[in-house]
């Protein structure tokens, strides 16, 4: 009777259960079954932020890949694009260039503004709506985009923009513009030179920056050149676009027109 007492008690304890089936008196358990419970559910969360984080990095590395991919098919485009006819006639170092160019006809909008941005801007819409159709008086034709853009400040309170037209065209093979702000103009023969660099459209005080570092550069060249005296104004010309184009392969530069004695 003593050793079925005994067998009888071990088990109650084991199982938890009270000796008395009659004594209601709840009796402690362990607590590990609770703890393995919350370890596993924080392991849950700690796998699903896991998850959610390793799925946004893959997200932003596609987006990243094909912003890029979109970029340097732009950049590739505007390097195709028709651009002004000219001869390199010194190389000062890698970045600057005295040229030659031939004559071709530029679109020119005239903006009102002491920014060059808001001009950069303003004269790119305009100019936009003249070579593609919409702003043409005797006839409604699309041209081709060219490159560069370039804006000059012809005083401090005004801004020139300008296209270059197809090296076909003439002032007369040319639709008139329609927007009192864009005219048609002959650029002539001329020497001029630029420094290159990459990077955003430049803001003012860099194109600032960069006509000095011209008018440095221009000082070590084997001939003697002088800022033109009939067109001295600074020229800044873009190559590519603002938006899609990568700044680091965006190409601008800086320049003047240049007298040799």
């Amino acid at each position: 009777k003593k050793l079925r007492d005994c067998v009888s008690l071990s088990s109650e304890s084991i199982m938890g259960f009270p000796r008395n089936y009659h004594d209601t008196t709840p009796v402690a358990t362990s607590s590990a079954p609770i703890a393995a419970e919350e370890m596993m559910e924080s392991s849950v969360n700690q796998g699903k932020i896991a998850g959610f984080v390793k799925q946004l990095v893959v997200l932003t590395l596609v987006l990243l890949t094909g912003r890029m991919s979109i970029g340097i098919s732009a950049w590739s485009s505007a390097n195709r694009l028709e651009r002004p006819k000219y001869e390199i006639i010194e190389k000062i170092g890698d970045t600057v260039e005295i040229r030659k160019y031939e004559p071709y006809i530029v679109a020119e909008a005239t903006i009102k503004t002491e920014n060059h941005d808001e001009a950069s801007g303003s004269g790119f819409r305009k100019l936009a709506g003249y070579i593609f159709g919409g702003k043409q008086k005797n006839e409604q034709r699309t041209m081709r985009m060219t490159a560069p853009v370039t804006t000059y400040a012809p005083n401090q309170k005004t801004y020139k923009v300008s296209f270059v037209m197809g090296l076909n065209e003439t002032l007369k093979s040319l639709p008139i513009p329609s927007d009192a702000d864009v005219s048609l103009k002959k650029v002539p023969a001329h020497t001029a030179t630029y420094i290159r660099f990459s990077g955003p459209r430049p803001s003012q005080s860099l194109i600032a920056a960069k006509r000095s570092d011209l008018e440095n550069a221009l000082s070590k060249s084997k001939t003697k050149f002088t800022p033109s005296r009939k067109f001295p104004h600074t020229l800044c010309a873009g190559y590519h676009d603002p938006f899609i184009t990568p700044k680091f392969l965006r190409r601008n530069e800086v320049g003047f027109h240049v007298d040799c004695y």
